[in-house]
């Protein structure tokens, strides 16, 4: 959907896809398996660390920890 350059969009993506370049910076700035499920659960509350743990008991340490 976007192109991204070592230093973040390419200038003219910008310049062509000027309505889509939110959505894609968005994207590109949550990429990760479990970003959206994670934001998900915050929504409504502050959880912590061993709250997101056990909603998501198959999720190893390292990646919750990076997520």
């Amino acid at each position: 959907m976007s192109k991204i350059c070592k230093d973040g969009f390419d200038k003219e993506y910008i310049k062509e896809q000027r309505e889509v370049y939110g959505i894609a910076y968005a994207q590109n700035m949550l990429s990760g398996r479990w970003k959206y499920i994670i934001l998900w659960f915050l929504k409504t509350k502050e959880r912590r660390y061993s709250e997101i743990k056990a909603f998501l008991w198959d999720i190893s340490q390292g990646s919750l920890t990076k997520q």
